[in-house]
């Protein structure tokens, strides 16, 4: 089989879409977010479910007939099992996949798999490929760079997040190769390469005035970048003590306006996934925290509030669901 085939493929007949409607999944082992019936355009969380495999519409009600498209999100949390993990790609496209939803262009559905034990039909499906995965119409996208096309390309509505524009790309590229150097080397010069390429973002948002990077109105870049700020305060925190600087008012005022967003709340990580990520990277093992030190992390978040001062007035913030506290 060719590569191309191996990237894009047919699902086996007796798991394929049922064909009354165009339907695509998007699996990326996610957890799962609990989510009230009924809801149109805006979804608020209810909590945490237990158990992969549970299903919820995000986005249900009068769908117009060209938004008959489903998506399936599929994650868990190297922790538990159970809560969104920490993967940068899986909650970059959720949040593309999200503010599609809102605009009520697709139906979007949220599932967990926990990828350690994994479903029966799902390792039919897949094997061993690691997500994220776009099924669309039967067909299986499973790179990067294809699902991001196939979004532009197919998904009603996509081409509108996915902007072209040079100068941001180069921007925030590499931003993360930066937060991992840092966490690798522990050493002063891989810090100031990360604080220097935060106040280049800084210096854009503060010549652009806009509330996001390319304007007013989000796009792919804010869905790429974002989730990378979010590991960086709270991996860089409890790794390297590390903090983004207050100085940096323009990029404070950004996360401001993407913490008050659902798109991302809903899709954001814990604190302790996040940490746990890089826990397991730094020593090399599949195994879960251990109860004391998910004590210890858990502990840790109550520290994680950074303090700035935006429109002359004092705010907190939760790295994790992003609630301002004045």
């Amino acid at each position: 089989m060719s590569t191309d085939n191996m990237s894009q493929r047919r699902m086996k007949p007796k798991h394929a879409v049922t064909p009354s409607l165009e339907t695509a999944w998007l699996v990326c082992v996610f957890g799962v977010v609990s989510f009230p019936p009924g809801c149109v355009g805006r979804v608020s969380t209810c909590g945490w479910l237990a158990g992969w495999l549970a299903c919820y519409q995000l986005v249900s009600g009068n769908i117009p007939s060209t938004a008959g498209r489903k998506f399936r999100h599929d994650k868990a949390s190297t922790i538990d099992g159970r809560r969104k993990g920490a993967c940068l790609f899986c909650q970059e496209y959720f949040m593309d996949l999200y503010l599609l939803a809102e605009l009520k262009t697709i139906s979007l559905k949220v599932t967990t798999v926990d990828m350690q034990k994994p479903p029966p039909d799902f390792r039919t499906n897949f094997e061993a490929t690691p997500p994220p995965i776009l099924i669309d119409n039967g067909m299986a996208v499973l790179e990067n760079e294809k699902i991001e096309r196939h979004i532009m390309k197919n998904v009603p509505g996509g081409h509108n997040l996915f902007v072209q524009d040079k100068e941001v790309a180069t921007l925030i590229e590499n931003l993360y190769s930066k937060l991992k150097l840092m966490l690798l080397k522990k050493d002063d010069p891989k810090t100031n390469n990360l604080l220097s390429h935060l106040r280049k973002i800084d210096e854009h948002l503060g010549r652009k005035k806009t509330r996001f990077l390319t304007g007013d109105t989000m796009c792919c870049f804010d869905c790429e970048l974002m989730p990378r700020l979010q590991h960086i305060r709270v991996a860089g925190k409890y790794f390297m003590d590390f903090e983004i600087p207050v100085e940096a008012s323009h990029l404070w005022r950004y996360m401001y306006h993407m913490y008050q967003l659902d798109a991302f709340t809903q899709s954001c990580p814990a604190d302790q996934d996040i940490i746990n990520h890089y826990k397991l990277q730094q020593v090399g093992v599949s195994t879960p925290l251990s109860p004391s030190l998910l004590r210890t992390v858990v502990q840790h978040t109550t520290h994680l509030l950074a303090r700035y001062r935006w429109s002359q007035m004092q705010f907190s913030i939760s790295p994790c669901t992003g609630h301002f506290i004045k």
